[in-house]
């Protein structure tokens, strides 16, 4: 017992410096691993981000180009698009809502300049304040006029009434038994601040959000040679760039681009 008892009393504990150098060392040691921990999780995060943005930008482009594919649907090709820029896009489009002029083997008049009724096929669907584009396909024939009142669904045929007289003269012939008439809507796309807007007969809603402020939404146009060009009458296709930038993190952004052949020009 003496013996042990004396083993211990001469052992020294460690000194203050041993006991300052292992601390030292111990939280170098915890905020390396900190560090590290942190970094790996600011590089999942940031991974997580630009994932989320991707997802999103392919979602963006794939938006516009099913709009764009809806330019001049229906409607003669000199009024399809509107006006073209950088950052906007204004067109117009028809709809699925169409009938045609019913054929009168009988008659050669289909409709006359200054009616201010026009005979169809049907008018289900038609209504108050709708544009509608009456279209002579054979003998490129066609005004843009609006429907003003309510249409007659009940007479045979049915009526449309017009806001305004007929400008032209609408007639059957060997190669013109079918005149259509189709309701369309005046649309633009553009970048409006952090968003790209469309924009449908006036009233707009977002399509896209959080794209960059300054070049969030870029167009170029090419004609059907792919020669870059201006005038709206040759657009063939249209290029699109949009650049999207993460809400909570700017430096999480990401340019997307797509070429939309607009199918319904020629």
């Amino acid at each position: 017992m003496q013996s042990l008892a004396k083993k211990f009393k001469n052992q020294s504990g460690l000194t203050l410096i041993e006991i300052l150098i292992a601390t030292a060392i111990g939280v170098l040691v915890l905020a390396t691993s900190f560090k590290l921990f942190t970094a790996q999780q600011d590089a999942l995060t940031s991974t997580n981000e630009k994932t989320s943005i991707r997802s999103d930008g392919r979602l963006a482009v794939e938006t516009l180009a099913r709009e764009l594919r809806q330019v001049g649907f229906t409607l003669p090709s000199s009024i399809k698009i509107i006006s073209i820029g950088d950052n906007s896009f204004e067109y117009r489009a028809g709809s699925d809502l169409q009938t045609t002029i019913p054929y009168d083997p009988s008659s050669s008049s289909a409709a006359n300049s200054g009616d201010t009724t026009l005979n169809v096929v049907s008018a289900d669907g038609f209504s108050d304040l709708l544009n509608i584009c009456i279209y002579d396909p054979a003998n490129e024939v066609f005004e843009l006029t609006s429907i003003d009142g309510t249409p007659d669904v009940d007479s045979v045929p049915n009526t449309l009434p017009l806001i305004e007289p007929l400008k032209n003269d609408y007639k059957f012939g060997v190669n013109s038994k079918f005149i259509r008439v189709a309701q369309y809507n005046t649309v633009t796309i553009e970048k409006d601040g952090t968003n790209i807007s469309k924009v449908i007969n006036g009233e707009s809603r977002v399509l896209i959000s959080n794209v960059d402020s300054t070049n969030g939404l870029t167009f170029d146009y090419f004609d059907e040679s792919g020669n870059p060009t201006s005038d709206i009458l040759n657009v063939f296709k249209v290029a699109v760039t949009i650049r999207l930038v993460d809400p909570d993190n700017t430096s999480a952004s990401i340019e997307f681009k797509t070429d939309v052949t607009l199918r319904n020009v020629v």
